[in-house]
């Protein structure tokens, strides 16, 4: 799922800093 996701924040391209850190966060909490 990480991958998964770590490729879809890649794709999306110019991610800033906070927004990689939000959607970290957000996959935590659905843990």
């Amino acid at each position: 799922v990480f991958w998964n996701g770590s490729y879809f924040v890649a794709s999306c391209g110019g991610v800033t800093i906070s927004t990689l850190k939000t959607y970290i966060q957000n996959q935590d909490e659905i843990k």
